[in-house]
C-alpha cells in the first residue's frame, strides 16, 4: 500500500513543509487570502467577508498569492505535480 511506504510518506511530507515555508514568505495580505481560500476552503464569498474585501480585490490577491507561492517553490527546487493551484 502507497500509505505504508515510508519513501511516499517522506517526500509527502517534505512538499507540505516545502508549501508551507513558501506560504510564510508571502506578505500577509497574499498569505491570509490564499489560506483562506486554498487551505480552509472558505468561498470567495465568505473569504471577502472575513477579510472586508471586494470580490476584485480578493482575487487579485489570491492570484498573485499563488503566482508568488509557484515562484517560491520553483526557487526552493520544490517541484510541484500538475492538479496544484
Amino acid at each position: 500500500s502507497d500509505a505504508l511506504d515510508p519513501e511516499l510518506a517522506l517526500e509527502r511530507w517534505r512538499l507540505v513543509d516545502a508549501v508551507h515555508r513558501a506560504i510564510a514568505t508571502l506578505a500577509r495580505p497574499h498569505r491570509e487570502v490564499l489560506v483562506l481560500r486554498d487551505l480552509e476552503g472558505l468561498s470567495g464569498p465568505e473569504t471577502c467577508a472575513a477579510l472586508a474585501l471586494t470580490e476584485p480585490t480578493m482575487k487579485t490577491r489570491l492570484n498573485r498569492a499563488r503566482v508568488e507561492l509557484r515562484a517560491e517553490l520553483e526557487r526552493s527546487g520544490t517541484t510541484l505535480r500538475s492538479g496544484v493551484h
